[in-house]
């Protein structure tokens, strides 16, 4: 099942999804598949942008790994950082969250699988992510409580991002 999205609620239930800020949200309720199931969110400060690339020439493969030379060191992204790709000449623009950096030259992003590349042309800002919290579900039986901030909510800047989720469990938020 894919991620659903209207004004009102939002049901994720794949790890990777990210919806750039300002999100706010009402209500979150974990609908878990089993006893202990859990989700971690993930967001950023859109405010701070900890490096930007340029027209750089990438490769992406089906399992989420971008390459680009000398372009993902230590300084400019790191695991759990938030990537936007706003321009490019295929068809992976949008944002993701980091899940490794295995050198200066690669990076694999969490969630649905990008399309494959090679020598493209593709502009980014990395943000530092951080977590925006973990939700758990209750160890011996499979219920949840609502996590409710009323009619104000709570905002989340910088957007709001899926990083983990158990098995076959979905999210539920309210806007």
């Amino acid at each position: 099942m894919a991620n659903v999205s209207n004004q009102q609620i939002f049901t994720w239930d794949t790890i990777g999804v990210y919806v750039p800020g300002p999100f706010k949200a009402r209500k979150f309720l974990l609908y878990p598949a089993a006893a202990g199931d859990a989700c971690e969110l993930k967001t950023c400060n859109l405010q701070s942008i900890k490096s930007e690339k340029y027209s750089q020439t990438c490769t992406v493969t089906a399992n989420n790994q971008i390459a680009s030379t000398g372009n993902f060191t230590a300084a400019s992204v790191a695991v759990g950082d938030v990537i936007q790709i706003y321009a490019s000449n295929s068809l992976n623009v949008g944002w993701y969250i980091v899940a490794t950096r295995a050198d200066d030259n690669t990076i694999t992003v969490v969630g649905t699988p990008l399309q494959n590349d090679a020598g493209k042309v593709y502009s980014w800002r990395v943000y530092t992510g951080f977590s925006a919290g973990t939700i758990l579900t209750q160890a011996t039986t499979k219920k949840q409580e609502p996590l409710d901030f009323g009619d104000r909510g709570y905002d989340f800047p910088g957007g709001l991002g899926l990083l983990s989720l158990s098995a076959t469990a979905k999210l539920y938020i309210w806007r």
